[in-house]
């Protein structure tokens, strides 16, 4: 993950990343080999050739998500379809045997892995370079991860398992919190990926295009959220259903300010009542 947000996070046209030559070992108007390109004069300085910064990085990372892409596809595939197997057909899900405390551990478990890869992102991100800039941003992705559990856990989330024991389709709701999750554990996900390139960026207007998982991971994980309150107490709280609406609207607005302020603004909505 931690590739991926550098590669993305190059792509600011005021990072200063972007300047940077192809090695400190050259001297200026050389290659690596210490040959003089064509039409260049030695001491000359020359932009690196297209491709030759982050090859190997940028071929790493999008392979990397592909592969996980088709697990996950085969994985709700296999899900939607009933795992078919040649000669024993398909599993039907009224044939699910299923113990909801364990069951609803599981999705708990998920839930506080994602927020503990968040945190360790942060504090890989903030320790990476550590000036004071880097200060504010951290704080406030650490106070979001905090605010995402408290919201997750209370209630929902704590009275799960005995949910889906009480239910007379215990199987129906297990199979509605693979979606459920999916979304939560995306949002937080996100919602990390975004911290951390306000941190590497803290100070600069950063592309527009962050603001997709800036804002765009709090609302999956509302979202989500929204979605297990109405398996589990059959209602959508009103605070939830207004969280989303404030991060949708606020999005036109926030494309024109620093990203600090995208953050600080999703974590005050998360932390709304």
């Amino acid at each position: 993950m931690r590739s991926a947000i550098e590669a993305w996070s190059s792509r600011s046209p005021t990072s200063p990343s972007n300047s940077a030559s192809p090695s400190s070992s050259c001297s200026p108007g050389t290659t690596l080999n210490g040959t003089v390109p064509r039409g260049h004069s030695a001491g000359q300085r020359h932009p690196p050739y297209p491709g030759s910064l982050g090859r190997s990085s940028s071929r790493r990372v999008p392979r990397a998500g592909v592969l996980w892409t088709l697990a996950l596809v085969l994985d709700y595939t296999g899900l939607i379809l009933g795992w078919p197997v040649p000669g024993l057909g398909r599993t039907r899900i009224e044939d699910w045997k299923l113990a909801g405390e364990h069951l609803a551990e599981r999705y708990q478990q998920f839930v506080v892995i994602a927020l503990g890869e968040t945190i360790l992102l942060t504090g890989l991100t903030f320790a990476g370079q550590f000036t004071p800039d880097r200060v504010v941003p951290s704080v406030v992705s650490f106070a979001t991860t905090i605010l995402m559990w408290r919201i997750y856990f209370h209630r929902a989330g704590t009275v799960l398992p005995a949910a889906i024991e009480a239910i007379p389709s215990p199987a129906r709701l297990g199979r509605a919190e693979f979606h459920t999750h999916l979304l939560i554990v995306t949002g937080i996900l996100a919602t990390g990926v975004g911290h951390a390139l306000v941190i590497h960026h803290s100070v600069l207007h950063g592309d527009p295009l962050w603001l997709t998982v800036i804002l765009g991971g709090p609302a999956l994980f509302l979202a989500g959220r929204s979605r297990l309150e109405h398996e589990v107490f059959a209602r959508v709280s009103a605070s939830r259903v207004i969280g989303l609406l404030a991060l949708a609207s606020l999005a036109p607005v926030m494309v024109r300010l620093p990203p600090l302020i995208a953050t600080s603004t999703a974590a005050t909505v998360l932390a709304g009542p």
